[in-house]
């Protein structure tokens, strides 16, 4: 957009912007940043010690993956999460134990998503 159209728009809306300087980034954001990045991370730390519980126990694993596999169908009947996850981990939790566990361990680019939609919750609160 032409810089004289945006200055038409505001003076018809009665707007007066402004340009603000800003010497680095903003605290509140950093922060905000930061304890986003710790949250990732924790629940990253909480997967992957429920992957070592799945492999090390495998009666306590039939257990749990059955568990998760309620929860995800509670998503799917209230309709209370993203098909995408409902499908991404219902893929998962037909997995065995073991190959559900490394696949928690490497879920690459969608781990933080799958990770704060997860059918797990129950297992650290």
């Amino acid at each position: 957009m032409q810089t004289d159209v945006l200055d038409r728009l505001f003076q018809v809306l009665e707007l007066n912007p402004q340009v603000v300087a800003r010497v680095g980034p903003d605290a509140s954001r950093v922060q905000a940043r930061l304890e986003l990045r710790s949250e990732l991370e924790q629940q990253r730390v909480r997967h992957l010690r429920l992957a070592i519980e799945l492999v090390s126990d495998q009666v306590a694993a039939s257990l749990m993956i059955a568990k998760a596999r309620e929860t995800v169908q509670l998503w799917r009947r209230k309709t209370t999460c993203s098909q995408y996850y409902i499908d991404r981990w219902s893929e998962l939790l037909r997995l065995p134990p073991q190959k559900l566990a490394k696949a928690m361990a490497s879920l690459g680019d969608w781990e933080g998503a799958l990770f704060q939609n997860s059918p797990w919750s129950w297992a650290w609160n």
